[in-house]
């Protein structure tokens, strides 16, 4: 059976992002160990003006033929790729040291807001003691939401945590495979400051340049990665664990809500057959022209009856469905890494 791996670089920002988008609810008080930018991340000393210059440079140069200016303008293409990456690499490591650097503040508040009563969660109180069917169906819709939040969020962190914990091998690789590209790079760039001065020259210095720039950028936000590796796994398991929580309650609350939804329509129910049997009862004792108004009437109310009977057939089998779809997914997902 293999192990699923992921760039080092994917997991980093899918942790990030997972844990900015799905703070768990209750915790907005407390200053989170993410989401702030960061510290401005260092920029190419390049700028936009001097890769101009150097494409222009290329093709105005007169000694170069058509194949040798098409090189020299790729290496600047090149150049600008690993500008690029290199201030992603930046933000990407400011990013995760601002998560490390709150990473326990987060871990101490999410154990914290654990024993709170009801960490932000909407009362549902007033609806449960409203006579209004609409209210309840809302609450009811509202929770259902919520809870598919939540397990959207536990499916996110379990995957984040899985990846934690199998990925520190698969990082060390990735930083052996860094600093030999950097060592291979050095000698490139050596090899091509020792050629022929030129634009051409000119434009495959400052590509291998960058690129060396992009390895070490890389590699250090794989290096600090690493070497916190632990406070990454603990964070992602306390948001799990937290998630998980939250899901068993929000479950029971529904549950609460679904049963007094069944309740208030049964009642409902009891009440529209009622009323029809006592307007046929009062029909018997009014004039025949009323008689027929009052027996439409009752008609009306049994078929008022057959429809709140059926549209709480119609629930509960979609609320099944609801179950039954979880459980597929769970299926699914089991079986997914099982083949993995």
């Amino acid at each position: 059976m293999r192990s699923h791996y992921y760039h080092p670089l994917v997991v980093l920002l899918l942790l990030c992002s997972t844990f900015v988008l799905m703070a768990p609810p209750g915790l907005s008080a407390v200053p989170p160990a993410y989401g702030a930018a960061g510290a401005s991340a260092p920029t190419s000393t390049v700028s936009a003006g001097e890769i101009s210059a150097g494409r222009q440079a290329v093709e105005s140069d007169a000694s170069l033929d058509e194949a040798q200016k098409q090189k020299g303008l790729e290496f600047y293409t090149q150049a600008e790729q690993s500008i690029a990456q290199t201030s992603e690499a930046h933000r990407q490591l400011a990013q995760l040291k601002t998560l490390i650097d709150g990473a326990p503040q987060r871990i101490t508040a999410i154990r914290d807001a654990v024993k709170q009563p009801d960490r932000g969660m909407k009362n549902i109180e007033p609806a449960l003691a409203s006579d209004s069917l609409d209210d309840i169906e809302q609450a009811v819709a509202e929770e259902e939401l919520a809870l598919q939040k939540a397990r959207d969020a536990q499916k996110r962190y379990a995957d984040e945590l899985a990846r934690l914990l199998v990925g520190s091998k698969g990082v060390s690789e990735e930083i052996a495979q860094k600093l030999k590209s950097i060592d291979q790079l050095t000698a490139d760039l050596r090899t091509a400051e020792a050629e022929k001065p030129g634009s051409l020259q000119t434009a495959k210095t400052l590509m291998l340049k960058n690129r060396q720039a992009q390895r070490r950028a890389e590699l250090e936000l794989l290096q600090f990665r690493l070497g916190n590796h632990e406070i990454l796994t603990n964070l992602a398991q306390a948001e799990r664990d937290f998630v998980a929580v939250e899901i068993n309650e929000r479950q029971a609350r529904l549950d609460t809500l679904s049963k007094a939804t069944e309740r208030l329509r049964d009642s409902r129910a009891t009440e529209t057959r009622q009323a029809a049997e006592e307007l046929k009862i009062r029909a018997q004792t009014l004039p025949p022209p009323l008689q027929s108004i009052a027996h439409e009437h009752a008609r009306y109310l049994d078929e008022m009856e057959g429809l709140i009977n059926r549209e709480k057939t119609v629930s509960n089998t979609l609320q099944a469905a609801r179950l039954r779809l979880d459980e597929i997914k769970v299926e699914s997902e089991l079986t997914r890494k099982q083949v993995e």
